[in-house]
């Protein structure tokens, strides 16, 4: 009989536990998990207007490079 209660009591607590899961920890966990794939999102959008900046600079650079080297030749001809 004793051995019955303590299984009973055990079911009990488990039960409990469950609940206690599902109604206090599995929202915040959801809720969490929202907010975690929120944050990726807008740190992947803002990865990708960085890359595309980056990208504009380089071609920016070259064209300033290839300008640099058009005005070099010039002054080269105009020294001569």
């Amino acid at each position: 009989m004793m051995s019955s209660n303590r299984c009973r009591n055990s079911r009990r607590k488990i039960r409990d536990l469950k609940k206690n899961f599902e109604v206090c920890l599995f929202p915040r966990l959801y809720q969490t998990s929202n907010s975690n794939i929120a944050e990726n999102a807008v740190a992947e959008q803002k990865a990708r207007l960085f890359e595309a900046r980056v990208s504009e600079n380089a071609d920016t650079i070259e064209q300033l490079r290839q300008e640099r080297s058009m005005l070099a030749a010039e002054h080269k001809d105009e020294v001569r």
